[in-house]
């Protein structure tokens, strides 16, 4: 909210406070609610995390599983396309490269390449039949529109998905996606799809910066700043 004529005023998200003077304009933004990491990171019993990190490992790397549902908890508005048929090698090289790589680090594995080459449906055959694997779950979250994407990552905490709270919908915004920042930020290995990514802003601010999850980015765009450690 901007203030005027000397006054203070004041811009809060139910969490924390901005304050501006003299004209100033006061802003509270839920991404950087969200990749402050205002939450501790979830909880996970010992026993439930070295079962998930033990089936994450037996994901293959030399073979593509046939597809196959999601484990619980998951957000992911496609379904599985029983028409896609080959491209092999480049599931086994995502796979390998999400496997392999540094975890949630600010690093992202990205499918890159023109609009129409069908970037999306490698990333959603990836999804059925690698997603098995991640046993904290697949989320796939549209970045085509910025600001629809914290709407995108407040659903992967509703009810029909992580059920992160029993009143969540009735949450405002700044919470839920504080829950959901809770939840990535957890040693489970989860599978985050950035879909149609193509802002190296919008990435930095969304990428989990701790944590079990892995991160997969589809985007025209091949070129990216080395400090974002996106591998293409």
């Amino acid at each position: 909210m901007t203030a005027g004529g000397g006054v203070t005023q004041t811009a809060e998200n139910s969490r924390y406070v901005a304050q501006a003077t003299d004209g100033a304009t006061a802003t509270v933004t839920v991404n950087e609610y969200y990749i402050q990491g205002l939450s501790k990171p979830a909880a996970v019993a010992a026993e439930e995390l070295a079962a998930a990190r033990a089936w994450f490992e037996a994901m293959p790397l030399d073979d593509v599983p046939e597809p196959t549902g999601l484990p619980a908890g998951s957000h992911m508005p496609l379904i599985s396309n029983p028409l896609f048929v080959g491209r092999g090698e480049e599931l086994m090289a995502l796979a390998a490269a999400l496997k392999t790589g540094p975890a949630a680090v600010g690093a992202a594995t990205a499918a890159t390449g023109l609009g129409g080459i069908g970037k999306t449906q490698l990333a959603c055959a990836f999804a059925f039949r690698y997603g098995q694997f991640f046993s904290g779950g697949v989320f796939w979250l549209s970045f085509a529109q910025a600001d629809a994407v914290p709407a995108e990552f407040a659903r992967c905490g509703a009810p029909s998905a992580l059920h992160l709270h029993p009143g969540y919908d009735g949450l405002p915004l700044p919470d839920q996606l504080g829950l959901v920042a809770a939840a990535f930020a957890s040693d489970l290995p989860r599978l985050l799809i950035f879909d149609n990514c193509e802002a190296e802003d919008l990435l930095a601010a969304w990428l989990p910066r701790s944590g079990g999850a892995r991160v997969l980015i589809t985007s025209r765009r091949a070129d990216w700043s080395l400090a974002l450690g996106v591998r293409p």
